[in-house]
């Protein structure tokens, strides 16, 4: 019973962390290519500010653009969150059977 509480802490950790990643990952796509234009010699690509790169985004790559990469990003953060938000859960429900047993 035990490790199924611990599965569904750790699913339920899982889920709100994913809908997290979805929600934040195109201002960071946005973010991480501001900071990479014009690096290696490359031409400068976004003049515009954080609107007018979203809208170029769109337009050339479609609105699948803006999630370009969120796999690898779930592989990092995911498993990691998860795990921290379980191991969270664990130790208040072990620290709260410890004091009502005092």
């Amino acid at each position: 019973m035990w490790m199924f509480v611990k599965f569904v802490i750790w699913f339920s950790g899982f889920l709100i962390i994913q809908s997290l990643v979805e929600a934040t990952f195109p201002l960071d796509l946005v973010r991480r290519r501001k900071q990479l234009e014009g690096v290696g010699g490359r031409a400068r690509v976004y003049t515009t500010g954080l609107f007018g790169i979203f809208k170029h985004i769109v337009r050339n790559e479609g609105f699948r653009g803006l999630y370009r990469g969120i796999l690898p990003e779930y592989y990092k953060v995911v498993p990691g969150v998860g795990i921290c938000f379980m191991t969270y859960e664990t130790l208040k429900m072990l620290l709260a059977d410890m004091n009502s047993e005092l």
